[in-house]
């Protein structure tokens, strides 16, 4: 089994986990920086939670449609899109901006998931496929708690708006090595 390649599944299945867990360390800050009601803080992370489900409905048919890769590319691309969406709103100040932003974090994210599984499906033998799926589900949960822990350091340390730096490159990364798989 080549590790590398390995190493991408993981990362492409990390990337909601992540991207939805390393921004709720500043929660607190970010409601009290912004004067945000309780209801539109919990806005933040459902309305991630809901483009997270439509991304889980759209990304099969477009990998069977155009092709698993185009779905990743599309997914990719969306997700970094999001990320500097998100980024350039906490530094203006736009609620509504940041809103947007998190749910097209989400709407790319999901494609991480959903093309993992096909990816699996298609590169690795029946008996490699098996002993991949245990890491695929510990890496989606070990996400959520690396992601809260350096998302909790970096908004000690630097702000909470960088942490989207951080998913920035974790993008960067899946988007480069999604070339090869083709």
């Amino acid at each position: 089994m080549n590790r590398f390649k390995m190493r991408v599944l993981l990362s492409f299945v990390s990337m909601a986990s992540a991207s939805a867990a390393i921004v709720t360390p500043a929660f607190p800050l970010i409601q009290s920086a912004r004067k945000l009601s309780n209801s539109e803080l919990q806005a933040i992370v459902s309305i991630f939670l809901l483009a997270y489900l439509l991304g889980q409905w759209i990304y099969g048919p477009i990998a069977n449609r155009w092709g698993r890769i185009s779905a990743l590319k599309t997914g990719f691309c969306l997700n970094l899109l999001g990320i500097v969406l998100s980024w350039i709103a906490a530094h203006f100040d736009s609620y509504a901006g940041f809103l947007l932003g998190r749910f097209v974090t989400a709407l790319g994210a999901a494609a991480g998931l959903v093309c993992t599984f096909i990816v699996l499906n298609e590169y690795f033998e029946s008996k490699q496929s098996k002993a991949l799926f245990p890491f695929i589900v510990l890496s989606f949960t070990l996400g959520i708690g690396l992601a809260t822990w350096i998302g909790g350091m970096i908004t000690a340390h630097f702000g909470w708006s960088w942490n989207f730096l951080i998913l920035l490159i974790q993008g960067v990364f899946s988007l480069g090595a999604y070339r090869d798989w083709e």
